[in-house]
């Protein structure tokens, strides 16, 4: 019995004895719809149950794109296991065949319906058995007027294939030789190599511009692709015969790739090229043979009959690909990503993964360690291995995307290193959470062309700090960081943001080896955020600096935002001392409500001993208890104390007390006598500590700055 002869045969039963609730359900309904006729029922021996049907009174136009009739019969068949949607058949004899939305199938007749590109495992909980029927009957009446395909849905695959298969390598013309792989029953790969590595000799055809029928083929012998025409005219099976017998003998077995190019109508450019692979059961020379001892008919016979399988053949993995999947475009050229730790190895695998750089450079000298596994990107085969070098091999075979790796330290890279990192970028990102990297960066004339942005997370893992220059470079990422701690010493909500994490033993490497818990979970919300923002902000010319927080026990993530502050550089001893704008105001506002008495305070900041450089970026107000005359100025002590620990504390002891500051007012800013004693004083207890001393005056010329080193 034929294939399409059993889907319909069974016992005929009256509806009352069908069994199904599904075959149930659809018969009462059409048993009380008006336009529909129950022909008969059946039960199959798997169980299955099948319900005939005639639907009447169909909205089909006088002249109908397709020959669809205003009455037509149809079958629904109902299986036991109520695992998939009832299949539909159109049953007319001469039904046409190749409609939008019919299911391949290896038979004509009757023709299988796709009347639903729902997933019935989504639909079943209200799968409604009225409302079922009207999808059958909204099918023919869209398909008579070739509407059931939107116009902007994308066309169908042109074959219906037994497995899919994954290109490995982008197709190289003097290499037509495959390795091929069976991964499971429906999938596979394959990949272009050296001819004693392969497996399958590959003959590439590319067919004619064919219009879509939006209804998927399934060929099984070659003969089933002779209405496909070449880009040469000439039908697929001659095509590939002409290749065979042109290509030098060999036992390896053939695969055809066919290139099957399709446009919605006549008019309309190709908008889609599918690739199939296309597997005969015959190597090179057996095709040869056969047609050296048949007689021309029986070749070409014998040839048009072999059985054949289609894959489904996707491309390669490929840069601009992940762009297009992730909604993105090329952004950068080249990238250089200075540590690939706990954020770092995600935002380096965001950026290989969204396709928006050409070239990715990684540097970090760190091995991939057990205790990291908790919150690192790297698999477990990776321990023990240069994270750099992990990482690289996660992304190899990526088309197009270029990974360099350079494991070492960055403040220690030769000449060649750092022309292989740096040369040609277009962004820095330091991951590297040390102080030391982002001032060499931010500083160094090596660097000083190429823009950059410091990320990293606070102690505890929930807050995130990202700080971005300027295009011009304007707003360098040290001065970035001095706006930042200033941030975290004037706003309270950050007052315990670089508070210390709690600590683990690692037993690496160390009795006292110790490693911070931190939530994996904020990790991945937070590095995300890094990825995104790097992104963004390096799209504008401006500089930015924010902080993400991640709120406890809700998810939520708050943002605050902060003003990179300006800078205004003065030289005194070969020292170069940074004072902040927002300095320079408060100091000249206590000035001001001092208004006839001299007035004064201390200054906080940051110092730099290896470049001269001292960066003063906070001042404070008088304590209580200074004396101040229209002459002189003794500051008080009241409260300092408690001061400088909230400074140490809220910044980690990064900003520190640099020394005094007082006022002159309405005379210059000219050191008096007391004034030069004091800095004399003052810079040598300061140096017998091996810190600098700063001293500043505000008089109505503006600032005066001096220190010593």
């Amino acid at each position: 019995m034929s294939a399409e002869a059993k889907i319909l045969k069974g016992t005929i039963v009256r509806g009352e004895q069908l069994k199904l609730p599904r075959t149930k359900a659809l018969y009462a309904s059409a048993a009380v719809h008006p336009l529909v006729r129950i022909t008969s029922c059946k039960i199959k021996s798997d169980g299955s149950e099948i319900i005939e049907l005639v639907l009447s009174r169909l909205e089909i136009p006088e002249e109908p794109v397709f020959a669809i009739n205003t009455e037509e019969p149809v079958a629904i068949v109902c299986h036991k296991d109520d695992l998939y949607l009832p299949e539909v058949y159109a049953t007319r004899n001469d039904f046409p065949l190749g409609l939008p939305h019919s299911n391949a199938r290896p038979y004509s007749y009757p023709v299988s319906m796709c009347v639903s590109d729902v997933s019935f495992a989504d639909m079943r909980m209200q799968f409604n058995a009225y409302d079922f029927i009207q999808s059958i009957r909204r099918w023919f009446e869209l398909n008579s007027i070739n509407q059931l395909h939107e116009s902007d849905r994308p066309l169908e695959v042109f074959f219906v294939p037994d497995e899919v298969c994954v290109m490995l390598n982008e197709p190289d013309a003097s290499k037509p030789y495959l390795k091929y792989q069976h991964i499971t029953d429906r999938t596979s790969t394959f990949e272009f190599v050296e001819k004693n590595e392969a497996s399958h000799y590959l003959i590439t055809l590319q067919t004619d511009d064919l219009i879509s029928r939006n209804f998927a083929q399934l060929p099984r012998i070659l003969s089933d692709l002779s209405s496909i025409l070449t880009n040469n005219n000439i039908p697929v099976p001659n095509a590939l015969l002409k290749a065979i017998l042109s290509t030098p003998n060999t036992i390896l077995k053939i695969k055809l790739l066919l290139m099957v190019k399709e446009k919605r109508n006549k008019s309309s450019n190709t908008e889609y090229t599918g690739m199939f692979l296309i597997t005969l059961p015959f190597a090179i020379s057996e095709v040869k043979h056969r047609a050296k001892i048949l007689g021309n008919d029986s070749f070409v016979e014998w040839f048009n009959s072999i059985p054949i399988q289609v894959a489904f053949l996707m491309h390669p993995i490929v840069r601009e690909l992940n762009a297009i999947y992730n909604g993105t475009e090329k952004q950068y050229g080249k990238v250089c990503l200075v540590g690939v730790g706990t954020l770092g190895s995600i935002v380096a695998d965001h950026f290989a993964r969204m396709g928006t750089c050409e070239e990715i450079v990684m540097i970090d000298n760190d091995y991939f360690s057990p205790h990291n596994f908790a919150r690192h990107t790297l698999p477990f085969q990776s321990l023990m291995r240069l994270k750099v070098d992990g990482l690289k091999k996660q992304y190899i075979g990526v088309s197009g995307q270029k990974i360099r790796t350079i494991p070492a330290n960055v403040c220690s890279l030769t000449k060649g290193q750092i022309a292989m990192a740096f040369d040609g970028c277009d962004l820095i990102v330091d991951m590297s959470t040390s102080i030391a990297v982002e001032r060499m960066l931010a500083i160094d004339s090596t660097y000083e062309k190429v823009r950059k942005c410091t990320a990293f997370l606070n102690p505890k893992g929930v807050d995130l700090v990202l700080l971005m220059e300027d295009k011009e470079r304007n707003d360098r990422l040290d001065l970035l960081e001095m706006s930042y701690y200033r941030e975290l010493i004037t706003n309270n909500k950050l007052s315990d943001h670089l508070n210390a994490a709690e600590l683990r033993k690692t037993n690496q490497f160390s009795c006292r080896s110790e490693s911070a818990v931190i939530n994996y979970d904020n990790v991945g919300i937070l590095a995300s955020i890094a990825s995104q923002q790097i992104k963004l902000r390096s799209i504008v010319n401006d500089s930015s600096i924010g902080i993400w927080h991640v709120k406890d026990n809700s998810g939520e993530v708050e943002i605050i935002k902060i003003l990179a502050e300006k800078w205004e550089s003065f030289e005194y001893g070969g020292c170069s001392v940074l004072v902040c704008g927002s300095v320079t105001s408060e100091v000249s506002k206590y000035a001001e409500i001092a208004d006839r008495n001299e007035t004064g305070g201390c200054i906080f900041g940051c110092y730099d001993k290896d470049r001269h450089i001292i960066y003063i970026l906070y001042a404070t107000s008088a304590p209580e208890d200074s004396i101040a005359t229209s002459t002189s100025f003794i500051r008080g002590t009241v409260g300092l104390k408690e001061l400088c620990e909230k400074v140490n504390e809220r910044t980690f002891f990064q900003v520190r007390y640099l020394g005094e500051w007082h006022s002159h007012p309405n005379s210059s800013n000219r050191p008096s006598g007391i004034d030069d004693n004091q800095y004399e004083d003052m810079s040598k207890t300061h140096g017998e500590q091996d810190i600098p001393f700063v001293q500043m005056i505000y008089g109505t010329n503006g600032l005066f700055v001096r220190c010593k080193m």
